[in-house]
Order: C-alpha cells, then sequence, then structure tokens
C-alpha cells in the first residue's frame, strides 16, 4: 500500500509533497516538487514523465486539475522513454 500527500502552504506560497510505501525506492518515483510552482505524486503509475511533464505544466501556468486531466493524452503522443 502506498500513501501520497500533496500540501499548499497559503503563507510562504511553498509546496510539498511526500510518500509513504512498502516499495523499496519510492521516494525517487514519486514524489515531484518546485518550491513556489506545485508538486505531483505519480502514484500508482510512475512513468518518470509523469513527474517532469506535470511540473513543465505548471510552470507554464496550467492549473492542478488541468493537469491531470491532461498529462495522459499528452504522455499517450510522446515516445516511450
Amino acid at each position: 500500500m502506498t500513501y501520497s500527500i500533496v500540501a499548499f502552504d497559503a503563507d510562504t506560497s511553498q509546496w510539498g509533497v511526500a510518500v509513504a510505501s512498502k516499495a523499496m525506492c519510492v521516494g525517487a518515483h514519486v514524489p515531484w516538487g518546485a518550491g513556489a510552482i506545485g508538486a505531483v505524486a505519480t502514484q500508482a503509475y510512475h512513468d518518470l514523465r509523469y513527474g517532469f511533464e506535470g511540473l513543465q505544466a505548471l510552470r507554464d501556468g496550467r492549473r492542478a486539475g488541468d493537469v491531470v486531466d491532461h498529462l495522459p493524452a499528452a504522455l499517450a503522443e510522446l515516445p516511450e522513454p
């Protein structure tokens, strides 16, 4: 079982992300964060592109819900790494 949490501190405009799991090395694949930009947890299907592309979409100004909707279709169009 794996648990992930993404949190935002409105006073400092900082994001955080954490993950706990029985799976080894989950911290290298699931949590993604970028200071005042946002955070992504790619739990369950942790294609590393979801982290890279998710943070880039947030940097580009997409809202979190739009990123969730956008990523599966956008990554389906890209070649596998």
